[in-house]
């Protein structure tokens, strides 16, 4: 019994071969259909930088000589890369891309990647203290930076013992 999948879905004979950065880049499917995904995370990400920008607009007034437009645009523009990159991991198929790992969890980079986690948390921990210290001592009047300094490390110590007590309990089964 042969069953294809969608991921094995041949478009038509009669269909334009796909360019090789679309094959790069990877496709997505909808029923039937193979869309190429970055166009179409491309128009995702611009949808969801005007909706962040009206947002952060809304939430965060600028000064009042710049137009509230212009503000919005701004932010948009600011926030459409990171948005765009979020449209595209979402959508794409990851079958489709032809060099991609099938299991990412179990490569050398994944295992950097934590690596550097781990010895960015502590070199964050470790710094913040003498930080706090330092800015507690001197003769100014921005207590806010002190009190931002503590509220980091009282959320990194917080985020780490939570994320400590999750796989402890996930290793104990």
């Amino acid at each position: 019994m042969n069953e294809t999948s969608n991921h094995d879905f041949q478009p038509d004979s009669n269909a334009q071969a796909p360019s090789k950065s679309e094959r790069a880049f990877g496709y997505m499917h909808i029923g039937q259909r193979r869309l190429p995904a970055l166009p179409v995370a491309a128009v995702v990400g611009v949808v969801l930088a005007f909706v962040v920008g009206m947002l952060m607009t809304w939430l965060m007034p600028g000064p009042d000589s710049v137009s509230w437009i212009r503000k919005m645009l701004l932010n948009a523009v600011c926030s459409w890369p990171v948005l765009f990159a979020l449209a595209w991991v979402c959508i794409v198929d990851r079958e489709s891309i032809p060099e991609a790992d099938l299991r990412p969890e179990e490569n050398v980079e994944t295992h950097w990647v934590n690596t550097s986690a781990v010895h960015a948390f502590w070199a964050t921990a470790i710094a913040v203290g003498p930080c706090v210290v330092f800015t507690i001592n001197i003769k100014t009047d921005l207590p806010a930076v002190s009190l931002t300094l503590l509220a980091v490390a009282a959320f990194m110590v917080l985020a780490f013992l939570v994320s400590y007590g999750i796989e402890r309990v996930k290793d104990r089964g």
